[in-house]
C-alpha cells in the first residue's frame, strides 16, 4: 500500500438488513478492539495488494441490549473482505459470519485525526477506592441543555474515552457501574475494554432530569418562563423544572448506589468505577465534602474527567477531582 493503514482510532459504522450500529475501534499492529452502544468487537485487519483488506472480526452482543445486527445470535465471527482508501484514510468491507449465512454485515470507517498529547501517566488506584468518571464529549447543539436526553458521543468523545484504556488496563476495577444513557455506556465500554460486556447498568446513575427544560437553551427557558432560571440558581437543592428533578432528588437516589459500590470495594479490596454524569458526580461530592448544594457548580467537571474517593479513618477523602486523560497530575502514593 502507498499509504497503509496506521495505528490509531477509527470511527466505525456497521449496517445489516435490520439495523445499524455506530462505534469506534482502536487499531494497533493490525489488531483492533472496539465498542458501540449495543456491541463489543475485536479482530484483525490486514492489508493486501492494491489497497485491499482482509481480516476477521468477532462481534458480541452485550447482555443488557437487544441490538439488531446479530438477530437471535449473541455473537458471531465474520470473515472480512474490503478496501482501504489512502486518500480519505477510510475503509469499507463486507463481513460474512462463519456458520450463520444469514448474518452479513457491512462496515465503514474513517481515521480520526492523530493528536499530539503525551501518553497519560498512570494513577495508582488504592484498594477500596471509588473512581468517578464523567462521560466523554457528546453530539449536541451549542447551548442546548440535556439531562436524560439520550445523546451519543461525538468523534472527540470516542477519542477521550479510549484515552483511559491504558489506565484501566494497568489498574482494572473490581466492577463498573454505569448510567443507562448511551453516552455513559459508550464511554465505559471504550475506557474499560476488558469489562465492556459485564457492566452494571444502574438507572440511579442517570443525569438529572430537566423535565420541560430538556433540549432547551437558557435563552429559551427565560423566554418561556421569565425568572425561572434565576430562581433555580438560588436554590439548586429545591427547585424542580416542570416534570423534572432538583439536585437533592439526584443526591437521594444515587446515595444507595454509592453505598453499594463502597461495600463492594471494601469486600474485594479493589477499586470500583462509576461512569456517570457531571450532575451526579457534583451532587455526590457535595455530600462527601459537606458542601451546600448551591456550591455544586463551583466544581469543574470536564468531559471524560476522573475523580477519586478514598476511605480514610471511617470517612471518605477526595483524592482528586476533574483529572483529564492527557493532563494527569502526579498523585502521591
Amino acid at each position: 500500500m502507498d499509504k497503509p493503514m496506521r495505528d490509531g482510532i477509527y470511527r466505525l459504522k456497521l449496517t445489516a438488513h435490520d439495523g445499524m450500529e455506530h462505534g469506534a475501534i482502536h487499531l494497533a499492529n493490525g489488531a483492533f478492539f472496539g465498542a458501540g452502544l449495543g456491541y463489543v468487537y475485536q479482530g484483525r485487519l490486514e492489508p493486501i495488494q492494491d489497497d485491499w483488506l482482509t481480516g476477521t472480526m468477532k462481534i458480541r452482543k452485550t447482555v443488557d441490549q437487544t441490538a439488531p445486527l446479530l438477530g437471535q445470535f449473541k455473537e458471531a465471527t465474520l470473515d472480512i473482505r474490503g478496501t482501504w482508501d489512502p486518500v480519505s484514510r477510510s475503509f469499507s468491507w463486507r463481513g460474512q459470519a462463519y456458520g450463520h449465512h444469514s448474518i452479513v454485515i457491512q462496515g465503514q470507517g474513517h481515521e480520526l485525526p492523530a493528536r499530539s498529547e503525551p501518553a497519560p501517566r498512570l494513577p495508582i488506584f488504592k484498594p477500596s477506592s471509588l473512581i468517578l468518571l464523567r462521560h466523554a464529549s457528546v453530539e449536541r447543539s451549542p447551548g442546548m441543555l440535556f439531562g436524560t436526553d439520550d445523546v451519543p458521543l461525538n468523534d472527540v468523545g470516542l477519542r477521550q474515552a479510549m484515552a483511559w484504556q491504558s489506565v484501566f488496563a494497568a489498574s482494572p476495577p473490581a466492577a463498573v457501574f454505569v448510567s443507562p444513557l448511551q453516552r455513559a455506556v459508550q464511554t465505559a465500554r471504550l475506557a474499560v475494554a476488558a469489562l465492556a460486556d459485564t457492566l452494571f447498568i444502574r438507572e440511579e446513575l442517570r443525569e438529572i432530569d430537566l423535565g420541560a427544560w430538556e433540549g432547551m437553551s437558557r435563552e429559551e427557558i427565560e423566554r418561556h418562563s421569565p425568572g425561572a432560571w434565576e430562581e433555580r440558581g438560588k436554590n439548586f437543592a429545591g427547585y424542580r423544572p416542570a416534570g423534572g428533578e432538583n439536585f437533592q432528588d439526584v443526591q437521594d437516589r444515587i446515595y444507595p448506589v454509592f453505598q453499594e459500590m463502597s461495600a463492594m470495594a471494601k469486600a474485594q479490596d479493589k477499586p470500583v468505577l462509576a461512569v456517570t454524569h457531571a450532575g451526579v458526580i457534583r451532587a455526590l461530592l457535595c455530600h462527601i465534602l459537606g458542601m451546600p448544594m448551591n456550591n455544586l457548580f463551583r466544581i469543574q467537571m470536564d468531559w471524560a474527567s476522573l475523580s477519586i474517593l478514598e476511605p480514610a479513618a471511617g470517612m471518605w477523602r477526595v483524592r482528586c477531582v476533574n483529572m483529564l486523560p492527557f493532563e494527569q497530575r502526579s498523585l502521591p502514593g
